[in-house]
């Protein structure tokens, strides 16, 4: 593999880049030279990682979306029947929750 390609990985899973400079033989500021040009990369490398992770454990970013619109409509409803939110301030809220639900 190559030794750009390791250090990306590496960084990606979050090794410190004073480990990561033993592991591959590599000095400490070359190291951190590639961090600095590969940032792009590396940030690819940890969302590629996240995603993975979510569709092994059956959480797909759809799926996801729905469940924090379900809890945030829950919490907006708890926090009517208190009296926290006004019902111009909720029906603004659900139009605009309603539009990013149609957008997605």
């Amino acid at each position: 593999m190559n030794v750009k390609m390791k250090f990306i990985e590496l960084k990606s899973m979050g090794m410190p880049m004073y480990k990561i400079a033993n592991e591959l033989g590599v000095h400490r500021v070359t190291i951190m030279r590639w961090n600095r040009e590969l940032a792009p990369y590396i940030l690819i490398a940890k969302e590629d990682m996240i995603n993975e992770m979510l569709f092994e454990n059956g959480c797909m970013k759809l799926n996801r979306i729905e469940k924090i619109s379900k809890f945030l409509q829950f919490i907006t409803a708890c926090w009517k029947s208190q009296g926290k939110i006004k019902n111009s301030t909720f029906q603004a809220y659900s139009i605009k929750s309603q539009n990013l639900h149609v957008c997605l």
